[in-house]
């Protein structure tokens, strides 16, 4: 069940992210015999990635959109919930109203544009608009990340309760939003302005990767309580798959902080309509 989203058809957003987390994953390769790219699998082996292809291929959506989880199979599930960097009242998303906003603008920018062109002309139409996002906020995403993964702890309890033994517990972590951004911070004593060639190249991330983020894997860790599976699905459809148990091993690797900021985000849409006559 989709978390702190827009409204929509129930189900559409949970496939269609379970679609784009596939598409990372085993890319043009067949579903009959997958293969996850290990550049997107953070503390598995080669028989655990197998594993969690196999997985993954053998979900099917829960019958009952109203209930939890979004994906079953005989081995465990999946469920998914969306995230913001840019909170509103009560705990909303400033972001999430604003997508909603923008929908129905550009819907009537549809209905505007086939209502005013002449079809006997032939002539090619558009309308075009920019709309400014809500600016993001590393804590207003953190934040929204924890409510959510609270929320949805909740009621994996009482699925739990149905069936205690799922092989395989994954939360699909959705941040459609853009303009969190990610700069690694070197710090080492002595530099005094000195150029050390590419040995000094911090990483600068255009969109948030969960994987580089010591606090939110930190807590992930402290309340998991099962979940063996974080998969992360960023705003440029990056997909990061994280085993949890290996989340120490992981931060490990991190030998550098980041600072992470919000960037205003201007989002612009166009539509247009192309008329033939027909001699």
């Amino acid at each position: 069940m989709a978390g702190d989203g827009m409204s929509c058809n129930r189900g559409d957003s949970e496939k269609r992210a379970l679609s784009l987390v596939k598409e990372g994953l085993f890319g043009t390769i067949s579903a009959n015999d997958p293969v996850c790219d290990s550049r997107c699998m953070f503390g598995f082996n080669s028989d655990e990635a197998d594993c969690f292809a196999g997985f993954l291929s053998s979900l099917a959506p829960n019958a009952n959109l109203s209930l939890f989880p979004d994906f079953v199979s005989p081995d465990g599930f999946i469920e998914h919930f969306r995230v913001s960097a840019s909170s509103g009242k009560g705990g909303g998303s400033k972001y999430f109203e604003r997508q909603s906003e923008i929908k129905k603008q550009v819907e009537g920018m549809v209905e505007e544009l086939y209502s005013s062109t002449n079809e006997e002309d032939g002539l090619f139409s558009t309308l075009s608009a920019a709309y400014v996002q809500p600016d993001a906020k590393y804590w207003d995403f953190a934040n929204s990340f924890k409510r959510s993964w609270r929320k949805h702890m909740e009621s994996r309890s009482k699925y739990l309760e149905q069936d205690a033994s799922p092989r395989h517990q994954a939360f699909l972590v959705e941040m459609s939003q853009f303009g969190l951004e990610m700069f690694e911070i070197i710090n080492i004593d002595g530099l005094d302005d000195r150029c050390f060639g590419d040995l000094y190249e911090p990483e600068h991330l255009n969109n948030y990767r969960l994987s580089r983020d010591r606090y939110l894997l930190s807590w992930i860790l402290e309340n998991a309580d099962g979940i063996n599976y974080v998969i992360f699905l960023s705003a440029d459809r990056l997909v990061e798959v994280i085993h949890v148990p290996m989340i120490p091993t992981l931060i490990k690797f991190l030998r550098w902080d980041y600072c992470i900021m919000g960037s205003r985000v201007v989002e612009m849409h166009s539509v247009g309509n192309v008329l033939t006559t027909v001699d």
